[in-house]
């Protein structure tokens, strides 16, 4: 794992021909935690500069035999108009004039440099990635991976890291969901792994002053702007539903009490299947969705007295249970005198004939609800499973949502609570009852730190308790 380059640069011995801003630093202070680091920046933010800089101190100080380090770009030109220049200086600049005389060691036609302790940095492109088969690094910098082949990573680069267990970094600018978003999602769930984003209008850079930005703003198309500066993975993507933005003004909307009066009260429940999925519920009344619930290695009788307390606790209009893995749940909730208990089939018949199935449908009916004022909990999961959702015209001319596999391969577990989600908004379901939640004890406004401070503390509300 890389050593911290903040005790790096201040070894005395060595003019080191760098200075990290704060931001840079949060980048090689992530690489001493963790062995896999991707870091999404904006442009100007000094992304090749920290990834140069990251190699070279890690193999000046490298005390294994034979260090190699190793930088690729999409492209070999690439990778030498963008980093062999630096890399060069850094020789330079840290060893001074003579840095022949104690043992440096160049080539320019191969594109390395060779340290006094043998350790070598080689730069790459992934346009001739099997030259690189064989090899193996301490550590490496891939820069704008969703440029390269798709089995450049597997198939290449993490074999080449085995042995000497080395670290990888990488760096890039998003241009769409594409590999790089993959990494960055990786990096939120997997505890190798490590994602940081660095927007334009957070890092306060002295060269990207904020006149600066709103030029950029006002020079560049919205989508354009969005990417390259705000970092936003969704700008250039129209099949894309759920927006981070939108998501992100549901969680931080705010609601009255009052607009919940009269509206049904409906649970939608997603049944776990065999493997790591959990099963999900959700509690939904008219605008509102409250934090979700998670269960683990729950068996159907278990499943339905959770359900079953739920529904009798929160006095609800209706629940709502995915067909597929969950068909035994509605059977037995019925033979329990659970008459609203309904099943929904992902796969079946959608009401509306635009509509591939009803899963698509399910998920438009999501988007709608959320256009119109839907308020979600602040669940970073749910945010991300959302996002992760693509729409396309397939060949019948029906608009179908991406499979669940395609999310998995994104987000790389499944997308419960997601499910639970469009489930609760599977129907319209008419209240049994008027459920009056103004009343003289509750405050007018919902606040976010009431309503979804956490697990537990709104799922047990019950306004008939007052």
């Amino acid at each position: 794992m890389n050593q911290s380059l903040l005790k790096q640069t201040q070894i005395k011995s060595y003019n080191f021909p760098y200075s990290a801003h704060q931001y840079q630093l949060e980048i090689h202070k992530a690489l001493d935690e963790f062995r896999f680091v991707t870091a999404v920046a904006h442009r100007r933010f000094g992304k090749t500069e920290c990834a140069i800089a990251s190699l070279f101190t890690a193999a000046i100080h490298e005390t294994k035999p034979d260090g190699m380090y190793g930088y690729i770009a999409p492209f070999l030109k690439q990778a030498k108009q963008i980093a062999w220049r630096k890399l060069k200086r850094y020789v330079s600049e840290t060893f001074g004039r003579d840095w022949k005389a104690v043992g440096i060691q160049k080539n320019e036609a191969e594109l390395w440099v060779q340290l006094p302790n043998g350790a070598r940095i080689q730069l790459f492109g992934a346009d001739n990635a099997d030259a690189i088969r064989g090899l193996y690094f301490d550590g490496i910098v891939i820069d704008e991976i969703a440029d390269m082949r798709p089995d450049v990573w597997n198939a290449i680069i993490r074999p080449a890291l085995a042995d000497r267990q080395g670290w990888a970094l990488l760096i890039g600018t998003p241009k769409g969901m594409n590999e790089l978003y993959k990494f960055y999602q990786r990096g939120l769930n997997d505890p190798h792994w490590k994602s940081l984003l660095f927007s334009a209008t957070t890092t306060n850079l002295p060269w990207l002053p904020p006149s600066e930005i709103k030029a950029l703003e006002e020079d560049m198309t919205e989508s354009m702007f969005a990417q390259e500066m705000l970092c936003d993975f969704q700008a250039s993507s129209d099949d894309v539903l759920f927006k981070l933005v939108d998501l992100d003004k549901a969680v931080k909307r705010q609601m009255k009490l009052s607009d919940l009066t009269g509206a049904a009260r409906v649970i939608g429940l997603d049944v776990a299947g065999p493997g790591k999925d959990k099963t999900c519920l959700t509690k939904k009344q008219g605008l509102m969705v409250w934090p979700q619930m998670m269960f683990k290695n729950m068996k159907t009788p278990e499943i339905c007295d959770v359900l079953a307390a739920q529904m009798i606790q929160w006095k609800a209009d209706a629940a709502i249970v995915d067909n597929g893995y969950g068909f035994a749940v509605v059977e037995q909730m019925q033979r329990r005198g659970f008459s609203n208990v309904y099943g929904v089939d992902f796969g079946g018949t959608p009401s509306q004939p635009q509509y591939a199935n009803k899963k698509t449908e399910m998920v438009y009916r999501t988007k709608k609800w959320l256009d119109s004022g839907g308020k979600l909990p602040n669940d970073p999961d749910l945010m991300q499973e959302a996002s992760a959702h693509t729409v396309r015209l397939n060949e019948k001319g029906k608009l179908e949502v991406c499979k669940k596999d395609a999310v998995k391969d994104v987000i790389r577990r499944s997308p419960d609570k997601f499910d639970s989600l469009i489930i609760a908004n599977a129907f319209d379901i008419v209240p049994l009852i008027v459920h009056p939640f103004q009343n003289a004890t509750e405050p007018a406004n919902v606040m976010q730190s009431q309503m979804f401070g956490g697990a537990g503390h709104v799922q047990d509300y019950d306004p008939y308790d007052q």
